[in-house]
């Protein structure tokens, strides 16, 4: 938030993980840009926010299966087709 107040840039981005009252834990992406505004006014800021707890469980997910899916094939016998797989 001080690069914004000097000056230095106009946004600023970022993944922040919020915990519900419940305890789940929600992931969000978010940006926020400085408006200009005369120099003697306080700064006004728009942040943009989005949900992306799902998106980051579905790249767990994916980096799980291409992970065993990997070592299935790689420990694939031949004679069931490995050299297929590999071509």
């Amino acid at each position: 938030m001080n690069e914004i107040k000097e000056g230095k840039t106009g946004q600023l981005s970022g993944d922040y993980k919020h915990t519900t009252k419940q305890g789940d834990e929600i992931w969000t992406h978010y940006k926020l840009f400085a408006l200009p505004t005369p120099s003697d006014q306080n700064l006004k800021y728009v942040v943009i926010a989005e949900d992306i707890t799902e998106k980051l469980a579905a790249e767990r997910r994916l980096k799980y299966s291409e992970k065993n899916t990997g070592t299935y094939l790689t420990n694939l016998p031949l004679h069931y087709g490995r050299k297929i797989f590999l071509t």
